[in-house]
């Protein structure tokens, strides 16, 4: 499928055959939980399973590393709009926050501005630098589950080091104003990160447009990869405020490298005086082995590429307006912002009032079988993807309103 072949007619039965083809793991299911985790297309796992057959057919199999690490550096350069050589490959979103935040020049006096809706992957590992770098940690507080960013803006001033934020918020579905956040933190010398992880590979993200300074999205959400895989990006223009915590093979520049394997190979002294780390994120890329995921990853971001992530986000933009009628129709209050400037692929919604508890979550979760959504912080949590359609929509509010006929919620 090309850019020009992807339909934006949500209700076309013809899709639905390429989606079983290329997306088999839900085949069965109306799958609307890309946000939680999102189905492999079949090419990437292909690449994953060829990588496999050939270490099991012969243990002397060569794998070449540094090109499985340049095809994902170009391909992620394609997809984020940067250089390849600001990008590291992490295994999730954590990882990429903390190899980040452990590498900035923290001094006394600093602070890190924080929300208090994030994901607790962007805020756990912020608390922890801050109880131990002795920095301050302010808090941002979100009304009805969104975040101002009047109330962020007040926050932030001159001796603010890191402002972490989600481009999409994982319970409400709120799409930052990067482009106000940059110049925010442009003013005040401020370090703009993003939690990338419910954006990429359902918006379009474009890393030219603003002051960013590091980026990171674990990969087995919208961008279709394999658990264990991710993406950190490191803005060029940042990278000599931050010095890795942790280092790797990848990480020392080619010319040490080389010097030390030949050492290695036919004897020499090992401990050299200077560790020559890079100066670009691929110093930041501290598990290079990670080589299956890494082509999956690689491979999923090359499928979506070729379909088009402006279309992609077209796409899912037609598939949430349709969803927003239905709820509307059907007395069900949103919590996602209804402009689409505001908000990407998740849309979190709910009846007369939110779930109380877990136990309530899970009976409905159960019921619902083979239609897939998830319940955070108390509400529905729709994540309509490029591969969903009218039909899946149609099922999934038709089982929630037999599930609130029959008094499982309010």
């Amino acid at each position: 499928m090309s850019k020009s072949r992807l339909p934006m007619d949500i209700g076309d039965q013809n899709y639905r055959r390429w989606v079983r083809n290329n997306f088999p793991s839900i085949r069965n299911l109306v799958y609307l939980a890309s946000s939680g985790r999102a189905p492999m297309p079949a090419q990437a796992t292909a690449a994953m399973k060829t990588i496999f057959e050939k270490e099991a057919k012969d243990v002397r199999t060569s794998i070449d590393e540094e090109k499985i690490f340049r095809d994902f550096s170009q391909q992620g350069a394609g997809l984020l709009c940067c250089k390849p050589e600001e990008l590291a490959f992490v295994t999730s979103t954590t990882m990429g926050i903390s190899l980040f935040g452990n590498a900035v020049k923290w001094k006394k006096g600093d602070n890190i501005v924080l929300c208090d809706v994030e994901y607790p992957s962007n805020i756990f590992p912020w608390v922890w630098i801050s109880k131990r770098e002795g920095v301050e940690i302010r808090k941002v507080k979100g009304k009805g589950g969104l975040i101002s960013i009047k109330d962020i803006e007040k926050k932030v001033d001159d001796s603010t080091k890191v402002l972490p934020i989600s481009l999409v918020q994982f319970a409400s579905g709120q799409r930052m104003d990067i482009g106000h956040l940059s110049e925010i933190c442009s003013d005040h010398g401020t370090m703009l990160f993003l939690d990338a992880i419910q954006a990429l590979g359902a918006v379009k993200v474009d890393l030219r447009k603003n002051d960013i300074a590091g980026l990171a999205a674990g990969g087995y959400k919208w961008l279709c990869g394999p658990i264990g895989s991710g993406i950190l990006q490191i803005s060029d223009a940042w990278k000599d405020e931050l010095e890795p915590a942790m280092i790797s093979w990848l990480s020392l520049e080619k010319s040490q490298r080389k010097s030390l394997w030949s050492r290695i190979v036919t004897g020499g002294p090992l401990i050299d005086d200077d560790v020559n780390v890079v100066r670009d994120a691929s110093a930041f890329s501290s598990l290079p082995e990670c080589f299956v995921q890494m082509v999956g990853l690689t491979e999923s971001v090359r499928f979506l590429r070729s379909i088009g992530i402006t279309q992609i986000e077209k796409r899912i933009g037609k598939l949430n307006d349709y969803m927003l009628e239905r709820l509307d129709e059907n007395d069900f209050e949103t919590i996602t912002p209804a402009d689409s400037g505001h908000r990407a692929g998740i849309l979190a919604f709910y009846s007369r009032e939110r779930m109380p508890n877990k136990k309530m979550a899970d009976r409905i979760s159960k019921e619902l079988k083979n239609i897939k959504l998830v319940i955070r912080s108390g509400a529905f949590r729709s994540a309509a993807h490029f591969f969903n359609t009218k039909e899946d929509i149609d099922r999934a509010l038709s089982a929630l309103i037999a599930c609130r006929n029959r008094g499982l919620f309010r």
